[in-house]
Parts: structure tokens; C-alpha cells; sequence
């Protein structure tokens, strides 16, 4: 049984080495999800870093160290964070 289905289903098609890109429909969903993912990695002893959101309530509750970035993220906003060489 498994105790994460959303981090379980994450982790089989959202990861790519170290780089997650995920989404949810809902800021509930996604701060659900968050603090599922982050508590299932943290037992394995690895540290989610380098958060970053297109709704900027969702990084009202990341800890700043854990951000990439203090500003959401906007497709009209050329200087935004890269992954896997995709702005």
C-alpha cells in the first residue's frame, strides 16, 4: 500500500536526475503536496532546494534558504529559473 500516491506518481514522472517539474491545479494541492513530498525525501535524508512558483502564496510558505527565488514565476519574465536548460 502506498502511504504518498502523489509523491509516489511525482517521482515516477516528474524527476529527471535531481530536478523536479511538477505541477497542481490548486495552491492547496500544491502546499499539500510540498509537505508530502518533502516529508517523504526527508527520510531518505535528501533536503528539497531551489523552490520556485507561479503563485507567490505557495512561496509564502517555503523557508527562504529553500528558494530559488523570492518572485514568482511569470512566462513574461525573461529572467526566470532554469531547468534541464528550459526557461
Amino acid at each position: 500500500m502506498c502511504h504518498h500516491p502523489m509523491s509516489a506518481q511525482v517521482l515516477n514522472n516528474d524527476l529527471y536526475v535531481d530536478d523536479l517539474l511538477s505541477g497542481t491545479p490548486t495552491l492547496e494541492d500544491a502546499t499539500n503536496f510540498q509537505q508530502e513530498f518533502t516529508s517523504l525525501l526527508n527520510t531518505a535524508g535528501f533536503t528539497l532546494r531551489k523552490w520556485a512558483s507561479n503563485h507567490p502564496s505557495f512561496l509564502d510558505s517555503i523557508p527562504t534558504e529553500l528558494k530559488e527565488t523570492n518572485q514568482s514565476l511569470s512566462l513574461a519574465n525573461n529572467n526566470g529559473v532554469t531547468t534541464l536548460g528550459l526557461l
